[in-house]
């Protein structure tokens, strides 16, 4: 890595960069960022030209940054690939499917925001057992109201699963990871979805029950 970019790097605080063979050096890096409170520490940094500053004080003036808002991972890792990039902001699933794509080309500089990661198994003996959770329970039940009868035993099992494991503050607990990385390989757990998604299932019902809202799926012309 060129002494432009090894001083750069450590101004930065995210996940993914363009780490190959021997380079040029650079006056104008491109730095892509989604949208999204994850981001503000980039946000920061490019209001501030937080990165301009270090690279002067490194010795590295009149550096050029030029931000790229993105609206997903694919065009980044496109980006970073074909050197359109210099550096992303990206998630652990894009960051391994890189390093993979280029043999640790691409390497990860800096963790900008933390979220707990779990591998689980491949033993097919204990896929799909578990108990059933808040906010899959949610899910299933917003799908099936949608399908117009509200009395049938399903969505009453799912109301009764909800109201019975509700906590007494009114939020549900839910220890179990299920929030998808790569199936079968890694999940994520992210804490609001066991408050969210069966406060809105019950609204959802509610809605339909006191006839609020869009008809129910079948129902539309």
């Amino acid at each position: 890595m060129p002494r432009a970019f090894r001083a750069l790097a450590c101004a930065f605080a995210i996940t993914a960069v363009f780490a190959g063979g021997a380079r040029a050096e650079v006056n104008e890096i491109t730095v892509a960022q989604q949208y999204g409170v994850s981001f503000l520490p980039l946000m920061m940094m490019e209001k501030n030209q937080l990165i301009e500053k270090h690279a002067a004080a490194a010795g590295l003036s009149g550096i050029k940054v030029s931000w790229a808002k993105v609206a997903g991972p694919s065009a980044m890792n496109d980006g970073l690939i074909s050197s359109a990039l210099h550096f992303a902001a990206q998630g652990a699933p894009s960051l391994i499917t890189l390093w993979d794509k280029t043999r640790g080309q691409i390497k990860g500089v800096s963790a900008m925001t933390t979220y707990p990661l779990y591998l689980v198994t491949r033993n097919p003996a204990v896929k799909g057992i578990g108990d059933s959770t808040a906010s899959q329970t949610a899910w299933a039940l917003m799908g099936i109201c949608a399908c117009g009868d509200l009395e049938r035993p399903s969505i009453q099992r799912g109301l009764r699963f909800l109201l019975s494991s509700q906590n007494t503050d009114g939020s549900w607990s839910e220890p179990e990871i299920t929030g998808t990385g790569f199936p079968r390989v890694f999940y994520l757990k992210y804490d609001l979805y066991r408050q969210n998604f069966p406060l809105l299932a019950l609204a959802t019902y509610a809605n339909y029950r006191a006839g609020r809202g869009h008809p129910q799926s079948f129902y539309r012309s």
